[in-house]
């Protein structure tokens, strides 16, 4: 004799069995997968080192713009001195040491850091232009002076192959620097620092 069992029949007890365990399954939560841990934040975020950068950057421009202001009136005076003839010797000393204070100046500008400035490599080559053609001003000026003593004072200034030589320096510097207050001052706004004009460099 052969029994047979209905395995579709749920009223079985295998089959009631096998349906709750497949219930069971379906209805458990999906596992989770733990999330990556969160980076450690860093102790001092390039924003905050790049605005310091920045700044110091800045200050290094300012202090050597103030110097330069000195040697340009320094020259203006001394050129005038030895046109009126008085005390030309005085003069004559004024522009050599004005020479000397532009060519420090200029190599100073040229080795300024100004990666972390907006237009920085504009800006600083603009300065550099500036106090290289303001000391090639004052070499050609200092020759004329020389000449203009050797003669007494007389003869001329604008026609002299010196002073015009001065004159086109000076108007060469003057673009430079021109170019270069369009740069800085933004920067300077920015860092709290003083704004310039052409004539104060």
């Amino acid at each position: 004799m052969f029994v047979t069992t209905d395995r579709g029949d749920p009223s079985t007890p295998i089959a009631a069995a096998t349906e709750q365990a497949a219930a069971a399954a379906s209805s458990a939560p999906p596992s989770k997968t733990p999330p990556a841990p969160s980076p450690p934040s860093p102790s001092s975020p390039p924003e905050t080192v790049t605005s310091q950068e920045a700044h110091e950057q800045a200050l290094a421009i300012d202090d050597l713009l103030d110097e330069s202001k000195p040697s340009r009136g320094s020259l203006t005076r001394a050129i005038q001195t030895i046109l009126r003839c008085s005390n030309v010797d005085s003069g004559i000393k004024s522009i050599e040491r004005v020479t000397r204070q532009r060519a420090e100046q200029a190599a100073a500008a040229g080795e300024l850091d100004t990666d972390a400035l907006a237009s920085g490599q504009q800006l600083e080559s603009a300065l550099v232009e500036a106090l290289t053609a303001s000391h090639r001003a004052d070499q050609a000026y200092l020759k004329w002076a020389k000449r203009y003593k050797a003669h007494d004072c007389t003869g001329p200034t604008v026609g002299d192959a010196d002073y015009d030589a001065g004159n086109v320096a000076s108007e060469e510097a003057t673009a430079a620097k021109t170019e270069f207050v369009d740069l800085w001052n933004p920067v300077a706004r920015q860092e709290g620092l003083a704004e310039r004009t052409e004539d104060e460099i």
